[in-house]
C-alpha cells in the first residue's frame, strides 16, 4: 500500500491509474526530468514553454489534491513523493525488459515491465483519456495477454501459405500509399509472391497504411536509457494476420499467418531475465 503524507494508506501497489500528466510529474521528481520532458513531446509535439508550465502545475496540484505529494516538501524543493512512490518509479524506469504493444487504430498501448524481483508489472495507455493503468502480478501468460490486447478475429485453419520478401528500403517505401506500385515492380518476386503482395497491400490499404507492432526493449546501464532490439510489425486480414520481421539489417520477411497462431513465431523467452513465470 502506499502511505500520504500523514501517514494513511490511499492506494494499492497492486492496482493503480495515473494520468499522463500525474505520471510524467512524478517521473521529472525522482530525477528523470530528460525522460519526463521526451516522453511528454511524443504525446504532445510542438507545444509551447507556456504549454507544459501550465501542464506540469496542474500535474502537481492534482498530485497534492489526492494526498500523493507533500506541498511543503514540494515548495522546500525534496522529493515530495512517498518513499514507495519513488520506489514505483524507480522500478518503471529501471526494468530490464520492456515489451511495447500498439494498436494504431485506437490509439491504445499495453506495455509489460519485468521487474528484478521476478515481479511483471502492466501498464494499459488509452491516449484520448490521457490515463496510464497500472497492475502487478507474479505470473504472466504473454501470449494470451497480447492476444486479448489485439483481438484479431479467428481465421480458418486452412488459410494458404502466402509470404515474400522485400528489402529495408522497399519496406520504408510502403509508408506512402502511391508506391505500393513501386515495390511490386522494383522486388524480384515469383508469381505466388506478386499475389502474396497484392494481398498484403489491398489488406494494408483497408488500414489506411497503419501497422500494429511489438517492440522488444532491454534496458542498458552504462547508457541508463532502454535500447531497442526488435520490432515486428503486424496487420489483421479477413484470412488470418500478416507478420512482418527482420530477417536481418536489410531484409524483411511478410508471411501470412492464421490469428490464433501468429504470436508463436515470436520468441519472447531470450528477452525474459529469468524472473517470475511467463507462459
Amino acid at each position: 500500500m502506499v502511505e500520504n503524507v500523514m501517514g494513511e494508506e490511499v492506494i494499492s501497489m497492486e492496482k493503480m491509474n495515473w494520468s499522463t500528466g500525474e505520471l510524467l510529474t512524478m517521473i521529472d521528481l525522482c530525477g528523470y526530468s530528460t525522460t519526463a520532458e521526451g516522453m511528454g513531446e511524443s504525446i504532445y509535439p510542438n507545444r509551447t514553454k507556456f504549454f507544459w508550465g501550465d501542464f506540469f502545475e496542474k500535474s502537481v496540484e492534482s498530485l497534492i489534491a489526492k494526498e500523493y505529494l507533500s506541498k511543503e516538501k514540494y515548495t522546500e524543493g525534496d522529493n515530495p513523493l512517498t518513499p514507495k512512490l519513488q520506489q514505483f518509479i524507480e522500478e518503471y524506469m529501471q526494468a530490464k525488459r520492456v515489451i511495447r504493444a500498439a494498436k494504431r487504430g485506437t490509439d491504445e498501448t499495453f506495455i509489460i515491465r519485468e521487474l528484478g524481483d521476478g515481479t511483471w508489472m502492466r501498464e494499459s495507455i488509452i491516449s484520448k483519456e490521457a490515463l496510464h493503468r497500472f497492475d502487478f502480478s507474479d505470473h504472466l501468460d504473454l501470449k494470451q495477454e497480447l492476444k486479448e490486447f489485439y483481438q484479431y478475429a479467428p481465421t480458418s485453419p486452412q488459410v494458404y501459405a502466402s509470404s515474400f520478401q522485400i528489402t529495408d528500403a522497399q519496406f520504408a517505401m510502403l509508408n506512402q500509399k502511391r508506391n505500393g506500385r513501386s515495390v511490386r515492380d522494383e522486388a524480384s518476386f515469383s508469381t505466388e509472391e506478386r499475389a502474396s503482395f497484392d494481398h498484403f497491400i489491398k489488406d494494408l490499404k483497408k488500414k489506411n497504411g497503419v501497422l500494429n507492432s511489438i517492440s522488444l526493449l532491454r534496458f542498458e546501464p552504462e547508457y541508463n536509457e532502454l535500447h531497442l532490439e526488435k520490432v515486428i510489425f503486424h496487420l489483421p486480414s479477413d484470412e488470418g494476420v500478416w507478420v512482418i520481421h527482420y530477417q536481418n539489417a536489410e531484409t524483411v520477411h511478410v508471411s501470412l499467418q492464421i490469428s490464433n497462431e501468429w504470436l508463436h513465431m515470436i520468441d519472447f523467452t531470450s528477452y525474459m531475465i529469468g524472473g517470475g513465470d511467463v507462459v
